[in-house]
């Protein structure tokens, strides 16, 4: 699996570019305000949408199998969705450790 890139958006509105997950690593721990990631691998999608620097929404998309799982965001730390984002950006699949429901 080839994964295209993420798009962290801050609060501000900047947008950073990044091309694997030590480049999500990087970019997040500068404790910056960030309100969405947006991450793509082929026909494969993960967006994690924050609010007061938590994750208040994250899914994962399949265009080709018509497929959409959600988690359930309570008790999901900044740091777990890091790892989410890393996982999908370095595997390109949802993150095992996670109960994933299909929507």
């Amino acid at each position: 699996m080839f994964c295209v890139g993420s798009k962290i958006i801050f609060a501000d509105g900047k947008v950073a570019i990044a091309r694997n997950g030590a480049d999500i690593v990087r970019i997040l721990s500068m404790g910056t305000n960030v309100t969405s990631i947006e991450c793509k691998a082929d026909s494969l999608k993960l967006n994690i949408v924050f609010s007061d620097g938590a994750a208040s929404e994250i899914f994962c998309e399949n265009s080709d199998l018509l497929e959409k799982y959600t988690l359930n965001v309570d008790g999901i730390t900044f740091d777990d969705a890091t790892k989410i984002a890393v996982c999908f950006m370095d595997t390109g699949e949802k993150a095992a450790d996670y109960a994933w429901e299909k929507a």
